[in-house]
């Protein structure tokens, strides 16, 4: 997958992926990628020493539930 227009930051509390000109019907949807709430990553370099977060116990059976409060 490739994202155009997106701005990463990277600060001491960790990684937020959002929309260059802030249109909030443009921003990354997680349910537009192969991820879901309350995945665990791993940050790790690949073989070019590029950063990558590699996601560790998936588990596609397990869902995030939503408290209805």
């Amino acid at each position: 997958m490739i994202y155009l227009d997106y701005k990463f930051e990277i600060n001491e509390e960790g990684l937020k992926f959002s929309d260059v000109d802030g249109n909030e019907y443009d921003q990354l949807k997680i349910n537009t990628t192969p991820f879901n709430v309350g995945d665990t990553f791993v940050l790790e370099l690949d073989e070019n020493d590029c950063l990558f977060f590699r996601r560790v116990d998936h588990h596609p059976e397990l869902t995030q539930l939503e408290l209805d409060i």
